[in-house]
């Protein structure tokens, strides 16, 4: 962003964004355009995405996806504890896929390991 567009409210936007945010499309029941973000922290996004919306009234004229915002530092915490204590923070990465995301992390460990669970532990796991 250069420092002219400093003062464009819809500068990061558009940094971002393949949305043409600048040219106005026909307004809808004489209201406003209005760009708005919802998430990354917005409850049905779940931490992980960003929506770019513009919006005419309440007819969304266009969405920007932005994925990438599941970030929250756990590699530097990772690098303090042992495989079995940062077991936990793996099922809060991503509470939507916690499940999926612990059984990637324990095959990971045990394949780091050069270890194989016993089946019937296999088998509990998919359950």
């Amino acid at each position: 962003m250069s420092i002219s567009e400093k003062g464009n409210p819809n500068a990061l936007a558009n940094a971002v964004s393949n949305l043409d945010l600048d040219t106005p499309e026909k307004p809808y029941l004489d209201s406003n355009e209005l760009i708005i973000n919802m998430g990354p922290q917005h409850p049905a996004t779940h931490g992980v995405l960003r929506v770019i919306l513009k919006l005419d009234g309440e007819k969304v004229l266009g969405t920007e996806c932005v994925i990438g915002y599941l970030h929250r530092g756990v590699e530097k915490i990772a690098e303090n504890r042992t495989y079995t204590m940062f077991n936990p923070y793996v099922d809060r990465m991503d509470y939507c896929a916690a499940v999926s995301n612990g059984l990637g992390y324990c095959e990971a460990v045990e394949k780091l390991m050069n270890v194989e669970a016993p089946a019937r532990a296999q088998y509990i796991r998919v359950i």
